[in-house]
């Protein structure tokens, strides 16, 4: 998974984007406001194509709980028609 940044954050601070997968969960680093680029690529194990990517974007904390700002689920079944292809 390649994941490039956003547009439009409402913060002032850093977000971090959240990847979850099954049972595997990454952080990005976090990454100024109001345009976080990442540019980062992201390997998750995909057990089915019918598993979902929960991708979640938030307000970074230092030393508190990040502040939720949005999430999207993504269904993978997709990928099933691109078996042999690079996707």
């Amino acid at each position: 998974i390649m994941i490039s940044g956003a547009s439009g954050v409402p913060v002032r601070g850093d977000c971090c984007c959240i990847l979850e997968l099954n049972m595997q969960r990454v952080e990005l680093l976090p990454a100024p406001a109001p345009s976080p680029q990442w540019n980062q690529s992201v390997v998750l194990a995909l057990a089915s194509y019918d598993d979902c990517l929960h991708v979640s974007l938030a307000e970074y904390q230092r030393y508190s709980p990040n502040r939720l700002l949005g999430t999207v689920d993504m269904s993978l079944d997709v990928l099933e028609y691109y078996d042999h292809r690079r996707t």
